[in-house]
């Protein structure tokens, strides 16, 4: 739990020096998503769970919402680490798929921490602080896929595309299948 607490903090505060500490990690999915992802995505559904509650939804839901972002959340990073390395030939980039699921993860961080705003409901919109993680993604694909100068901005560009997209996914399949409040955010 130590280790994970002080990446988040190298990542949020020395991205550049901490992406090639990542980099240079000898880590596999496992432990990616069970020794890392897991935590964070935590810290986001308790969050909006409490929230949820203290914003008069019912308990039910509430769990349901957090249940399904919680699984959504590792999914989302999984399949977003998928689609990228499908892609990565396109730009040139190598298709690695333990260093692009360590990108995406990392630049998840952000995005799920800022999911604590959703503690205090008329709080929520602090959550766009998680805007912070697409300049993880953008920084740090450069330290782990290899890629041709003259591709790095595209490659980047659709990264940052995919990103989005599964962050909207995760919010808004979570809200719909719950029928929770939450929803109100991802619109």
């Amino acid at each position: 739990m130590q280790n994970t607490l002080n990446r988040v903090r190298a990542i949020l505060f020395q991205p550049n020096q901490t992406w090639d500490e990542i980099n240079a990690d000898a880590t596999t999915e496992p432990e990616i998503l069970k020794g890392y992802l897991v935590f964070i995505a935590a810290v986001a559904a308790i969050a909006g769970f409490f929230g949820s509650l203290f914003d008069g939804e019912y308990f039910f839901r509430a769990l349901l919402w957090a249940v399904l972002f919680f699984g959504f959340s590792i999914g989302g990073a999984w399949g977003a680490a998928k689609a990228l390395t499908f892609l990565a030939p396109n730009f040139k980039a190598e298709p690695n798929y333990i260093a692009i699921l360590k990108l995406v993860a990392y630049a998840f961080t952000p995005i799920l921490l800022a999911c604590i705003f959703f503690l205090i409901p008329q709080i929520y919109g602090f959550s766009i602080l998680g805007i912070y993680g697409f300049y993880l993604l953008w920084i740090g694909i450069p330290k782990l896929v290899p890629c041709p100068q003259d591709e790095i901005f595209s490659f980047r560009t659709v990264a940052i595309i995919v990103l989005a997209i599964t962050i909207l996914i995760i919010f808004i399949l979570s809200a719909l299948i719950s029928g929770t409040s939450v929803y109100y955010l991802s619109i």
